[in-house]
């Protein structure tokens, strides 16, 4: 069957792109499947609203005219500036948003909430709870008490880093239980030993002020 249009509807699409025409408009919508099969049933406007699956059909239509205006404005408004010039560039865009996606799920996960003093969070706590390390806290404690090169609170902190992360030998055992809770956590072997060094900061510091208590 012959495809006629509406005079209003071919009107107004002649309005958003002024340089079709009647046979312009016709040539962009007339192979659509979609507009064919609208076109060809004979219902009332009312009823034909209110399918779904048509609804979905007139949709896509009308959103092939705007891809058409869109691709005639670019070919014709800004003559320097090609379409396939700018779908290039939201692809730079994309990948780079990408990239920083897989940056931001590759940082490792925070153990300690930000402020000072540096105290552990829930995970920092589960951690700690899975490898004892309050436990290891008050065994290694004592030992280097007089190592400590000032009982400054951030000169504490900075010697139990450097001493879980260089001096500190677990047993095999513990060596064990270390890397089971990190890959159960998510986390990097070096952040199991971040938790023992803050758990170990707060026992010297709990020792340092009983001893100052003792003095008094």
């Amino acid at each position: 069957m012959a495809l006629a249009f509406d005079p209003t509807c071919v009107a107004v699409a002649r309005g958003c792109v002024p340089s079709l025409g009647n046979a312009g408009f016709v040539s962009i919508l007339a192979p659509t499947p979609l507009l064919r099969l609208a076109l060809t049933l004979e219902k009332p406007m009312n009823e034909w609203l209110q399918d779904p699956k048509l609804l979905w059909m007139v949709g896509l239509t009308l959103f092939g005219v705007v891809l058409a205006g869109i691709r005639w404005w670019f070919n014709h408004a800004h003559k320097h500036t090609r379409l396939d010039d700018f779908v290039a560039q939201v692809k730079d865009d994309i990948k780079e948003i990408k990239a920083d996606i897989k940056a931001l799920l590759g940082r490792e996960p925070a153990i300690v909430d930000t402020g000072s003093p540096l105290r552990l969070n829930e995970l920092g706590k589960q951690v700690s709870s899975c490898v004892n390390a309050k436990r290891i806290a008050e065994q290694e404690a004592p030992n280097v008490m007089e190592r400590l090169p000032s009982h400054n609170p951030y000169d504490i902190q900075t010697y139990c880093k450097r001493y879980f992360a260089e001096e500190f030998e677990p047993s095999a055992s513990q060596l064990d239980t270390f890397k089971q809770c990190a890959f159960d956590h998510g986390i990097k072997l070096g952040q199991v030993q971040y938790v023992c060094a803050i758990e170990m900061r707060d026992e010297l510091q709990r020792l340092i002020d009983s001893e100052a208590q003792v003095g008094v």
